[in-house]
């Protein structure tokens, strides 16, 4: 839906065969970008001659895309370690040691990390200054912490997002106030006045959480072992310039000297460069990155039902019609054993539930009768009975997605509950199902019906950039709630 015309931005290649010079094509108007390329190539970035850094054919913002035909397992670029920005590599490393951490919770990475940034961004001569000149561009920072309070609860209602952000703000206010700003004022000589300033802090921040990399922990090493597991966030040049698909076709491959960003497929010539951030749902990308992708493009995408729907389900269709004393006794008995707790929920993804045997093992206690919940409460442990699972529809009628969304990578996933499996449930269990997802698309702002209508309409190129992301997040999520409802 959004339109193809684009203004002619800045496109350079750099031609590592040529001593990773700027190509031959003349350079336009943008000098951020080319003395970005430059101070890439200084650095050793060994960016591949078979792609370049531009705006004009990338999704958002700079993108990567490919001027010559690319084979799966090549290297795109690679950057060495001393050019990833962490605290240990910042020009105030000693001094990020310094700091006071007993008044937040937060992991001492992120912090440490943050007042590495609030100093080398500052710096006139810091070894990241072209990095920073191209990026963050503030301008374009949609995530929901910027929106404004109205627009957050009117757009996003029925996610868990303003949840988030409110949480987020909390402990980035309390952040700032407890260990940054006293940080920060006891060394004038490392911080500007700026420094001081809550709203360029959470500038800071969202650059950070829209822009950081996570390396993976080791999982040979003691889970105990909170330092040695817990990796702390780092600002990877270049490789942050790259957009994110769940359909990517680059991963970022992490080794002893420097990351690497390896092809995982064959890109055809004029194909955008994307990596993934992970197998994260719209929700998530759009709180931690500010975007999201059209439904049904997300594979990854998933949406929480609360356990409380459940409850208030159970009772409004008198599960124990008889004897409501049996449903609360059952409600307290999972709650005690941790079958549930009270902010639980239940994923639904793309292709059904993700929480396959929590949500069969919830379904079996919860239609007990009361001779049954009397055996089952004299077991030292509760597990899934595989004779029971109430299944009586014998349907093997495998086409069970409306045909947008074909992708088979669940389909051996033991963990999936697939809505062709929910369909051979016995009527009691569908019923109850049935009516928690509409209750779960009673709490949005507009209905699916309405939102198929705008998604079709004029009216959806005139959105605004974070009104069409939090439209895809929504739209997304009653999608996959009207295939729950659909299982009757």
């Amino acid at each position: 839906m959004e339109s193809n015309q684009k203004r002619v931005r800045s496109s350079l290649i750099c031609d590592s065969s040529a001593g990773c010079s700027l190509s031959k094509r003349p350079l336009l108007e943008d000098q951020t970008v080319n003395a970005f390329i430059e101070w890439c190539c200084k650095s050793n970035f060994n960016l591949s001659p078979k792609v370049k850094i531009s705006e004009e054919g990338s999704v958002a913002k700079y993108g990567m895309i490919a001027t010559e035909d690319i084979s799966c397992g090549e290297c795109l670029f690679e950057i060495p370690r001393s050019h990833i920005l962490i605290a240990e590599t910042s020009s105030i490393s000693e001094l990020t040691k310094e700091v006071d951490l007993s008044a937040t919770k937060s992991d001492k990475g992120w912090i440490t990390l943050l007042l590495s940034i609030l100093h080398e961004y500052n710096k006139p001569n810091s070894k990241w200054r072209p990095y920073f000149n191209l990026v963050p561009d503030f301008k374009h920072l949609e995530l929901p912490l910027f929106w404004s309070e109205t627009n957050r609860t009117e757009l996003l209602q029925g996610t868990d997002i303003n949840k988030l952000v409110e949480s987020d703000l909390e402990s980035i206010n309390s952040d700032f106030n407890n260990v940054i700003l006293p940080f920060v004022k006891k060394h004038p000589e490392a911080f500007p006045p700026k420094c001081q300033n809550l709203k360029f802090y959470h500038k800071m921040v969202a650059f950070v959480m829209a822009y950081s990399f996570m390396e993976p922990t080791n999982p040979m090493l003691d889970s105990s072992d909170e330092d040695q597991v817990t990796a702390p966030p780092m600002m990877v040049p270049v490789a942050d310039i790259l957009n994110h698909v769940a359909n990517h076709n680059a991963e970022l491959s992490y080794e002893v000297s420097c990351l690497k960003m390896i092809t995982v497929k064959d890109i055809q010539k004029g194909e955008e460069v994307y990596n993934t951030y992970g197998m994260l749902s719209n929700s998530q990308l759009l709180h931690m990155y500010g975007f999201a992708e059209l439904y049904p493009k997300n594979v990854n995408d998933t949406v929480e039902i609360p356990i409380k729907f459940f409850q208030d389900s159970a009772a409004e269709l008198a599960v124990h019609a008889d004897n409501e004393e049996l449903l609360q006794q059952k409600w307290q008995m999972m709650l005690m054993s941790n079958i549930i707790s009270e902010d639980d929920s239940f994923l639904l993804g793309m292709r059904g539930f993700l929480t396959k045997d929590e949500l069969i093992l919830f379904l079996q206690i919860l239609f007990l009768n009361d001779s049954e919940f009397v055996t089952l409460k004299a077991k030292e442990s509760f597990q899934i009975d595989p004779n029971v699972t109430n299944q009586t529809n014998n349907n093997d009628n495998d086409n069970d997605d409306d045909g947008e969304d074909s992708d088979e990578s669940y389909d051996d996933d033991e963990e999936l509950l697939r809505f062709k499996d929910l369909r051979t449930f016995c009527p009691s269990w569908r019923k109850l199902l049935i009516q928690v997802a509409e209750k779960c698309l009673a709490q949005y702002r507009t209905t699916l019906e309405k939102d198929s209508s705008t998604l079709f309409s004029e009216n959806f190129d005139h959105l605004s950039v974070f009104e069409r992301f939090a439209f895809y997040t929504t739209y997304s999520q009653k999608k996959m709630l009207e295939k729950l409802v659909s299982v009757e």
